[in-house]
C-alpha cells in the first residue's frame, strides 16, 4: 500500500500533502524519506491537521488538569485559580514544543519509538521546571505529579488516538 501516508500515489510515485510534495523513486527511498519527514503536519503515518492537533491537546488538558489541580491544591496548598492556570498554561507551552520541535528533532536522531519516549521525558522535565518556577512549592512533589500527569495523558492518548 501507501505506507500509511495520506495521498501517496503508487502510479505517480510521490507524496502529496498540504505542506509537502516529495518525489519518491523506490520503496527504500520512500521508507527513508518517511522517517525524515517528521511531525510538522506531515508525520510518518498520516497528515496532522489542525483538528488532530487540537483534539490531542484537548485530551492532554482534560487528563492532566484534574491531576495537577488535585495535587497542587490538596498537597501543595496552592489556590484553585492558580492551580488551574498553572495546569492549563504548562500544557499550552509544552504541547506545541513536544509536537513541533521535540518529536521531529529526536526522530532525526533515533527511530520513532525511542524518539517519542525521549520527547516525553524532555517534556516531563520541562513541565517540572515551569511548574516549579510558577508555584515555588516542593520540587519532589512537582516532579512526581508531572510524571503522573504526563504518563496518564500519554496512555489515554494511545488508547484514544
Amino acid at each position: 500500500g501507501n505506507g500509511g501516508i495520506t495521498g501517496v500515489s503508487q502510479s505517480m510515485g510521490h507524496v502529496s500533502c498540504p505542506r509537502q510534495r516529495v518525489h519518491l523513486r523506490s520503496r527504500r527511498q520512500d521508507t527513508a524519506r518517511r522517517t525524515r519527514i517528521g511531525i510538522r503536519f506531515c508525520c510518518r503515518t498520516r497528515c496532522m491537521s489542525a483538528k488532530v492537533f487540537f483534539e490531542a491537546l484537548g485530551i492532554t488538558e482534560a487528563v492532566e488538569i484534574p491531576i495537577y489541580c488535585t495535587v497542587f491544591v490538596a498537597i501543595l496548598g496552592a489556590g484553585i485559580s492558580r492551580a488551574i492556570v498553572a495546569s492549563a498554561g504548562v500544557n499550552l507551552l509544552s504541547y506545541p514544543l513536544f509536537t513541533f520541535l521535540l518529536v521531529p528533532t529526536t526522530q532525526h536522531l533515533v527511530a520513532a519509538g525511542p524518539a517519542l519516549w525521549i520527547a516525553e521525558i524532555a517534556v516531563w522535565w520541562c513541565e517540572t521546571g515551569v511548574l516549579y518556577t510558577w508555584l515555588r512549592r516542593d520540587l519532589v512533589t512537582i516532579i512526581a505529579v508531572a510524571l503522573l500527569a504526563n504518563a496518564c495523558s500519554f496512555l489515554v492518548g494511545l488508547l484514544v488516538l
